[in-house]
């Protein structure tokens, strides 16, 4: 039998741990959140990630990458402290496909929609000069397209936002 001064440092050790992966996740879904009603009440506010991307605090995909590496390694790990509460354990294990679905889908509208932001910044400065007969369409056109994809770029994080908030407040729960 093991000395009760081991099993208790252990278990201090295991709520400590737990404590910390509450609070990480708490951390980085109140980034997230922070960042889509940003988005949402000022769409343009998502280009400075793409434009000017250096400040960790407002780079949405490092953000959203942090959330999944964070799942990956603590909360779906061999070892991870959720394991313990079978309930807890089943409920994010039904949802982790649908979880990796919805970080592929946001990381796959950041990519796109920063190709055509650079492309569209591309074509604007090239339309410095006034525009010629026939050429407010296709800058109508231009802009639509803009507008469109980072709208897309904004809902999937949107969605992805959602669905991790959604998954760590049974967490929220327990404390």
């Amino acid at each position: 039998m093991a000395p009760t001064g081991d099993l208790g440092t252990g278990i201090a050790l295991d709520q400590a741990n737990a404590r910390q992966l509450h609070v990480d996740l708490r951390e980085v879904d109140e980034r997230l959140r922070a960042m889509v009603e940003a988005y949402l009440e000022n769409p343009s506010a998502i280009d400075s990630c793409f434009l000017n991307g250096t400040n960790r605090a407002v780079d949405v995909k490092a953000t959203i990458t942090e959330a999944y590496r964070i799942m990956k390694t603590r909360v779906y790990a061999e070892d991870s402290l959720l394991r313990a509460d079978n309930d807890v354990w089943e409920a994010f294990e039904e949802q982790k496909e649908e979880f990796v679905g919805f970080y592929r889908s946001a990381l796959k509208a950041l990519e796109i929609y920063r190709e055509v932001l650079q492309a569209y910044n591309l074509v604007q400065r090239e339309a410095v000069r006034e525009p010629q007969r026939g050429e407010i369409e296709r800058l109508r056109q231009d802009k639509r397209a803009h507008v469109e994809e980072r709208d897309a770029c904004i809902d999937a994080v949107s969605d992805f936002q959602g669905k991790f908030s959604a998954m760590i407040t049974i967490l929220y729960i327990l404390d």
